[in-house]
């Protein structure tokens, strides 16, 4: 996935007119003081929400092709 992230964020910066980089962080802390925006997925961010104020906002969730997703954004197969 880290070619699609790639271009996700070099695409928002060319659009947004910002510099950006990309950059695979060691543990979820990283996203409060290093990062602006993140890739994660449903269950750590549920693990970070659990105990206190979540400390990203969810944007956006993959939609998958195929009929089995419904035209639905979805984080495992159904």
């Amino acid at each position: 996935m880290l070619p699609v992230y790639s271009f996700v964020v070099h695409y928002l910066g060319a659009r947004l007119g910002l510099g950006t980089e990309l950059f695979v962080g060691s543990d979820y802390g990283q996203m409060e003081s290093e990062a602006d925006l993140a890739f994660l997925c449903g269950l750590p961010y549920v693990e970070l929400t659990l105990d206190r104020e979540p400390p990203v906002e969810p944007l956006a969730a993959p939609v998958l092709q195929g009929d089995r997703y419904g035209g639905r954004p979805s984080t495992f197969p159904t």
